[in-house]
């Protein structure tokens, strides 16, 4: 399972159906190696496979979260994204908080001008599980899209700015959180003195120079 969640993140979708069809060969009933299986046709292109396996999955499991998170991956590929919200929606009904479901009909709602109501679901769902980290940067990320570019915010209605494939909202985020780390760092040492004149602080460490140039390209 984990040799095709791996092939399928670095987009080699034939070998991904090849491990997650070896794990179901050990484990028919593994619902991970199912879901991989899907979403390795979807991304190979095969969405008649992909239709296959979850329409067979429905038979076998109905009402379950699993199901309804790939029938939505289904919807939406074949443009059907009233039918996909709905399945997200019926799987956080499933299991409140599940932050695909929660991430996949947010993303829905944002381009769908429901900007409102997802803000409002976020918040709802926050409410309930305090401290969830990954639940804290969906909804920062919401927050930008939905406040700035998305559903008439300020960038796109005045500026008429596009955010291609979310670059600026994925950029801003951590901009934004690298900046709070710097207020929180504070200056280095050494860059003003008690009376708090600035003082020049020269390039002095060229291996590091080096590195931060390697690790930026």
């Amino acid at each position: 399972v984990q040799l095709s969640r791996l092939h399928l993140a670095a987009g080699r979708s034939d070998k991904a159906i090849t491990y997650a069809e070896q794990a179901l060969g050990l484990d028919p009933k593994n619902p991970d190696a199912q879901g991989l299986l899907v979403r390795s046709h979807l991304a190979k292109g095969d969405r008649a496979k992909a239709r296959d396996i979850v329409a067979d999955l429905a038979k076998k499991h109905p009402g379950t979260p699993g199901v309804a998170l790939l029938s939505a991956l289904i919807q939406l590929a074949d443009g059907n994204v009233s039918g996909a919200r709905a399945s997200y929606l019926a799987a956080l009904k499933l299991v409140p908080g599940h932050l695909e479901a929660l991430e996949g009909v947010t993303r829905i709602d944002l381009n769908t001008g429901r900007a409102k109501e997802a803000m409002a679901r976020l918040d709802e769902t926050m409410g309930k599980a305090e401290g969830n980290a990954d639940l804290l940067m969906l909804a920062a990320r919401a927050a930008i899209a939905a406040t700035l570019l998305i559903g008439g915010g300020w960038l796109a209605s005045e500026v008429h700015v596009q955010d291609f494939a979310g670059s600026i909202v994925v950029d801003v985020t951590g901009a934004a959180a690298a900046l709070a780390v710097l207020l929180l760092l504070g200056p280095r040492r050494g860059k003003y003195d008690v009376e708090g004149n600035s003082h020049a602080i020269p390039g002095h460490n060229m291996p590091l120079f080096g590195l931060g140039v390697l690790i930026l390209w």
